[in-house]
């Protein structure tokens, strides 16, 4: 039927290519079928899809072979002979140059000819040597067409070459770009701009500037294509400055204001395409986000913007539809896509500026919009932009909260439906945004206000909503909140819940969890008007599919309201409850049912509420989760150059690029195996011993897990797990040590290596938090070191690693606007502070987690490892010389007091190895414990205690300077506010360990009566127990320095002993001895029953009671 003849094949092929596009399933099949057989032959199949674009006559078969070959391209070129690779290569350079004319055609040959001259045949991965020459012909042709294809070719190629091919091109290019955008031609000008935004979005930053001229011919060009209605080529050029903006924003620095001029009044011109404006739009709001301060200081920049963005949430018409929706999936509808624009970009601004450059200009606008008694849409829009700056403008809205929610409050009476649930929602997402201050001091007008707009029978969507936000309200309620409108509440939740509206019903039943989670005991009264009507909606909704997410939503419900009132109540239920989600799950539930979801977070919380009472269930519950937690995600691979690939429009792909390919996967499969990890970790934890069975399937499910690339909830899961397995291995063989180690030490040699190769991979620092949480856990959990000199070696240099890596990431941070140097931390804008602060908390992991191998493998050479040089660039540095870095003014305070912390534990627990640290440390301590910062100061002081504890006479040369700096700082005014008692109560702990460790080297007479003044200690309880571990050893030994030479201190001591005695905040050991000490009273102090008359009533009455018992 066919042979290597390319002419016979090119003919065959028209006719296969035709088929291919068929509508007619088994025409495409089959198609599909002939061209598998055809590149078989691959000289002669590479050959005839090269030629066809320009050989055929038919449109289908010119436009479909330059992506059949791009698609086929790399398996064709690998098994053709190298004079057929040749020849078609010569032939796609001459094709190309023959359909100049044809757009659509020119634009797929660039992209086929990109991918080829970059993925066949290359050498040191740079692409044809023909590429370059052909490239610039075409660029510097006078021919329009030429140009604008040369230019198309680079603008595909940037995304491929490496920026050691383009670097030495730039001056060629920028040449090129300014004759280009200089033109007057706009086809030329909008695709040299896209080019130029090619190349800046590719080379490195500091490169970008040698195309700053450049910027007001884009600028330009802009203007000229939409004077002349090209709005596509708009869209296009817009979309690729909105890269720049996003990856190089500073590149416009210079015409930051002529940019926002111009794009301001296209976002708001009416009149204007929607997606221009919206592109538009986005090009504006991400230079606020990465460029906030030069934002500020760009004249009318952000009140402008503000003023568009809410004037686009006024394009809204009154659309019967939003009435009558009744699935909360369709809670969106009714709202124009400008609307959504314009509502999204002002939560980002919020974020980005903060509410000192934001607040006063939004309320210069709102009260207006809000008191415009004919037009809906306008208090529609000031209450939803009140809703959505709430969160950014937080610290500055809070201080006048209240008056601020009595204005949203008013509009909950307000004569239009769609601005009482405007209302509602500002206030559900204000109790998210400024909790737990609104539930504490607006409770009395919040909830009576929602439970109010409850009674709207005639507008369902507004009852809903009025539930839903109770459920954002209890989210942070406390019981002695919720507790006294539970009468009223759950009477009106119940009356819901016999609505006829299913969105009504579900609402409702999410609402009666939320208050059964908030109120905890409170519920118990309760439960049994609710419990049977909850299991009666399960009995009675069993396969109805359009109750599918009402069923879950009560499934969730019970759940809930079974962890509320405990196990003592809820177990008379929990068996026919179980045996009933069992039957459910056991219906071969469909792919899409939202009953799964719900299922295992219930079984979750079940676990939690029963724990071993739940053990039964895990042969019914386990299967499903494990199926879950092992599936493959359902990805759709598609060409990335394809302009007719089908977007996901619901949102139900996660999609991104990989090289020339667009990666779609399915969203609910990443969730529901997210949720299923979780709920595994969650048994795991519960049960302990009584999950061992599955501990090793679980293990071997969730390691792998560490780098599944595709979901971060994943990650997370699978390492927080990782310490609950090995809890399980120490509960089951509790009294069998040998076991024990043996379970363990499987388990860790399986676990450790993947968790580092696991965590030098992973690029999120949220994720990496909880993984290197997860191996510290590990390390302590073993209570035998279980690390290799080898791995402690591999681990000093990760977490060295880490901090290199979150350096990095704060420079970038802090770099995209050099403008922001010495702004206030609330002005430096919401979402780069909580970027900072995850970089903290990630930090705060990798301290925690090096304290945990001090601890635990220090006796094994773990500080050996610490001082071992390690880097595979540079010079290589230790993991303690890094620390030793930090041990600096010109560091974060954050910074500071973990570098201190770390030089504490190796203090403490290094034995004597770590002790050789002291006469290292003891200067930066001595200078930190006056930081300004309270964290430092603390960790300072802790530090100087443990110095006076274990330095001996390495210590007593400071010891002068060291006790006149604590005794200072206890008659310092601020000692004792909130923010410095912990750091106080270090210093009086130090200044003990120095009594008590350096009394025979230094003079600490003067100590005793600062000490007993901040006695005793309650803040800082880790420190209380040592403090006061010490003070009753002092009362043991009836130390005369602290009781006095004629015990004139005896009454401020035993009022101490009695403040403490019998508290959790001392041991068991400490008690007994103050026990003894107050018991020693009645008979070796007789003579002072007088000075024990002077403490307080209650406290002798303590006293009496202790002696009573001797």
């Amino acid at each position: 039927m066919m042979d290597n003849d390319a002419q016979q094949l090119a003919s065959y092929l028209e006719n296969v290519l035709v088929q291919l596009q068929d509508s007619n399933n088994s025409v495409r099949s089959e198609a599909e079928k002939e061209f598998e057989q055809a590149k078989q032959h691959a000289s002669a199949c590479l050959k005839a899809l090269v030629g066809l674009p320009h050989s055929s006559q038919n449109p289908i078969v010119k436009v479909s072979a330059p992506v059949l070959l791009r698609r086929n391209g790399i398996e064709l070129w690998n098994g053709s002979d190298e004079a057929s690779r040749k020849m078609a290569k010569e032939n796609i350079f001459n094709v190309l140059r023959l359909e100049l004319n044809n757009k659509s055609l020119r634009k797929k040959l660039c992209d086929t000819l990109t991918f080829l001259s970059c993925n066949c045949g290359t050498v040191d991965d740079q692409p044809w040597p023909e590429l370059l020459p052909f490239l610039f012909q075409l660029m510097q042709s006078n021919n329009v067409g030429e140009k604008v294809c040369g230019l198309e070719l680079l603008c595909q190629m940037v995304e491929y070459v490496s920026s050691s091919w383009i670097e030495p091109q730039l001056p060629s290019f920028h040449t090129v770009f300014h004759s280009a955008l200089s033109s007057g031609q706009q086809e030329l000008q909008s695709v040299a701009l896209r080019a130029t935004c090619s190349v800046l979005t590719t080379v490195e930053s500091k490169l970008c500037a040698h195309f700053q001229d450049l910027a007001p011919l884009m600028l330009q060009t802009l203007n000229n294509l939409i004077s002349q209605g090209l709005f596509e080529e708009t869209e296009s050029c817009l979309e690729s400055l909105v890269e720049v903006a996003d990856s190089e924003p500073k590149y416009f620095k210079r015409v930051i204001a002529q940019y926002c001029d111009f794009l301001t009044k296209l976002a708001a011109e009416i009149n204007m395409e929607e997606d221009i404006r919206q592109e538009a739009l986005e090009f504006l709001v991400a230079i606020c986000e990465k460029l906030p301060s030069i934002s500020k200081k760009t004249r009318n920049f952000v009140p402008e913007l503000f003023r568009v963005s809410l004037s686009m949430m006024l394009e809204l018409e009154d659309d019967p539809e939003w009435y009558t929706v009744d699935d909360e999936d369709e809670d969106d509808s009714g709202f124009s896509p400008n609307f959504d624009a314009g509502q999204e970009a002002l939560d980002r601004i919020a974020l980005s500026l903060g509410g000192k450059t934001l607040l006063p200009i939004a309320f210069q606008v709102l009260p207006h919009f809000l008191a415009s008694q004919q037009s809906w849409v306008h208090r529609h829009a000031a209450i939803l932009a009140i809703s959505q700056i709430g969160e950014g403008c937080r610290d500055q809205m809070v201080e006048q909260l209240e008056a601020v929610v009595d204005m949203v409050l008013q509009r909950l009476q307000d004569p239009h439906p769609r601005v009482r649930w405007a209302a509602i929602n500002c206030i559900g997402q204000m109790c998210t945004d400024f909790a737990p201050w609104m539930q504490q001091r607006l409770h009395q007008k919040i909830i009576p206000g929602l439970i109010s707009l409850m009674n709207d029978t005639a507008n369902p969507r507004v009852q809903a909503h009025a539930a839903a936000a109770i459920i954002n309200f209890c989210e942070d309620a406390s019981p002695d909140i919720i507790s006294p409108y539970l009468d009223g509440l759950l009477q009106k939740l119940l009356e819901l819940l016999a609505s006829n509206r299913r969105i009504v019903q579900e609402q409702a039943v999410s609402a009666i969890a939320a208050v059964a989670d908030s109120a905890e005991q409170f519920f118990i009264r309760y439960y049994d008007s609710f419990m049977p009507l909850l299991k009666n909606i399960l009995y009675s909704t069993e396969g109805h599919k359009p109750l599918r997410r009402l069923r879950g939503k009560v499934i969730e419900c019970i759940s809930l309201i079974g962890v509320a009132v405990g196990r003592d109540k809820f177990g008379v239920d929990a068996a026919q409850i179980m045996d009933l989600l069992v039957r459910t799950q056991s219906a071969q539930l469909e792919p899409d049912d939202p009953q799964a979801a719900y299922l295992m977070q219930a079984y979750a919380r079940i676990c939690r509420c029963l724990r071993e009472a739940f053990v039964p269930y895990l042969p019914y519950v386990m299967p499903a989760l494990l199926i879950a937690a092992k599936v493959k995600p359902d990805i759709e691979v598609a060409d990335a150059l394809e302009d007719n690939v089908e977007e996901d429009t619901d949102g139900e792909l996660d999609t991104f690029r990989v090289g020339d390919k667009r990666i779609g996967i399915k969203t609910s499969v990443l969730e529901d195996k997210a949720t299923a990890c979780g709920m595994i970790a969650c048994f795991a934890s519960e049960l302990r011993g009584y999950f061992y069975d599955y501990v090793e399937e679980v293990t071997k499910i969730m390691v792998p897990l560490l780098k599944f690339l595709f979901h971060e909830d994943v990650r997370s899961a699978a390492a927080s797990c990782l310490p609950d397995l090995l809890r399980s291995v120490n509960d089951k063989f509790r009294a069998d040590e040998q076991s024990r180690r043996a379970g363990i030490q499987g388990l860790v040699d399986y676990m450790i290596p993947k968790l580092l190769e696991a965590i030098e991979l992973e690029p999120e620092p949220d994720v990496l938090d909880v993984m290197i949480d997860s191996l510290g856990e590990c390390c302590v959990l073993a209570k035998f070191p279980i690390l290799s000199d080898k791995t402690m070696t591999q681990i000093c240099q990760l977490l060295k690693n880490v901090l290199q890596d979150r350096k990095s990431r704060l420079e970038e941070l802090g770099d995209l606007d050099d403008e922001d140097e010495g702004l206030e931390d609330e002005e430096s804008g919401h979402a780069a502070g909580e970027a900072r602060e995850k970089e903290d908390t990630l930090l705060d992991s990798v301290i925690d987690c090096v304290a945990c191998l001090i601890k635990t493998h220090t006796n094994v050479g773990f500080i050996k490892a610490l001082e071992t040089p390690v880097g595979n660039e540079g010079t290589p540095i230790s993991l303690v010389a890094k620390f030793a870095e930090m041990l600096s003014n010109q560091v974060e305070p954050v910074e500071r007091k973990a570098a201190i912390c770390v030089f504490d534990d190796i203090i403490e627990w290094g034995g004597e190895e770590g002790r050789r640290y002291i006469r290292q440390v003891l200067p930066a301590l001595d200078a930190f414990v006056t930081d300004k910062d309270a964290n430092v100061r603390q960790s300072a002081a802790y530090g100087l205690g443990l110095c006076a504890q274990l330095g001996g006479t390495d210590f007593s040369s400071y010891s002068s300077s060291v006790g006149q700096k604590l005794l200072s700082y206890l008659s310092w005014q601020g000692a004792y506010t909130s923010e410095n008692v912990s750091s106080t109560e270090n210093v009086i702990s130090a200044l003990m360990k120095m009594v008590e460790y350096q009394r025979s080297l230094c003079d600490v007479s003067n100590f005793i009566d600062p000490i007993l003044n901040g006695l005793p200690l309650k803040q800082d309880e880790s420190e209380a127990l040592i403090a006061h571990e010490l003070f009753s050893i002092w009362l043991e030994r009836r130390d005369a320095m602290i009781l006095g030479q004629q015990y004139e201190r005896l009454l401020q001591v035993v009022r101490i002993a009695l403040n403490i005695v019998g508290s959790n905040l001392v041991s068991d050991t400490s008690n007994c001895r103050l026990v003894n000490f107050l018991k020693s009273l009645s008979n070796d102090y007789s003579d002072l029953q007088r000075t024990l008359a002077e403490l307080e009533e209650g406290l002798q009455q303590k006293l009496y009671g202790i002696w009573k018992e001797s």
